[in-house]
Formats: structure tokens, sequence, C-alpha cells
């Protein structure tokens, strides 16, 4: 699938990472589950509409990822689908303290490539907190 939209989600799993991230010796916590088709479609225009970064900014946002950094929070998106029920399509998501908010996500060439969006996705996390 190109984008999360073409996998048909209904479904997300939102984990938390702690530093240093998954690709080290941190740990995964899970702290959200939703069903909720609105909220997912919301999450999903808001990666499709994403712009690209600079090259520096790519380097900075990989490293917080990868590694950890006091000054961003990462996640792991997973996505769930009826029409694909043996796959899961997963994103890094992070944002960080100048409110910022970052897709980590791989391209048709299958490199990383990071996309910085809006801040629909925060608040929709946010929405299923106060759940």
């Amino acid at each position: 699938m190109d984008t999360v939209s073409d996998f048909k989600p209904d479904y997300i799993d939102v984990y938390y990472l702690t530093p240093p991230t998954s690709e080290q010796s941190g740990k995964t916590m899970k702290i959200i589950s939703s069903a909720d088709l609105g909220i997912i479609e919301k999450i999903a225009t808001a990666i499709e509409n994403g712009k690209p970064v600079s090259t520096e900014k790519q380097t900075e946002i990989t490293n917080a990822m990868y590694n950890g950094n006091n000054g961003f929070w990462t996640y792991r998106l997973e996505f769930f689908s009826e029409s694909y029920p043996e796959l899961v399509y997963r994103l890094e998501y992070t944002e960080n303290v100048n409110g910022e908010f970052y897709i980590g996500r791989y391209d048709e060439k299958n490199s990383y490539k990071i996309i910085e969006i809006d801040n629909t996705l925060h608040e929709s996390l946010l929405s299923l907190l106060d759940e």
C-alpha cells in the first residue's frame, strides 16, 4: 500500500516508545486503541497531506526517533484493516517540545522519509485519551 488510506484502516493501536526507542532498548507501552472511523480517517488524511522536510531536518528527526531525545516523544502507530486481516500498517510518529509533528515512513523506493504533519494526530490522540 502506498498510503494508509489505501490500507482501509478500521482500527488503530498507538504505542509510546520510551527512550531509547524500540530500535534500541527502550520499552513499548500501549496507550490507545480505537475503532473510531472518524478519528482514523482524520489521522490518515493528516498523514497524506504531510510535507517533506529538509535533509538536515530529516537527519535530526530520524535520529530522535531511533535513539531517543529529551525534546521529542516518539510513538508507533499500528493500523489494522478487515480488508487485510493478516497485515499491520506501521508508522513512526514523533512530536517535539516546539509543537512540531512528524511521521516516519518508507516511500515507494523503500527509503525512509520524514514528513511534517499538522496537529490533527496530536489532537486526535488527546481526544482518545480523554475518553
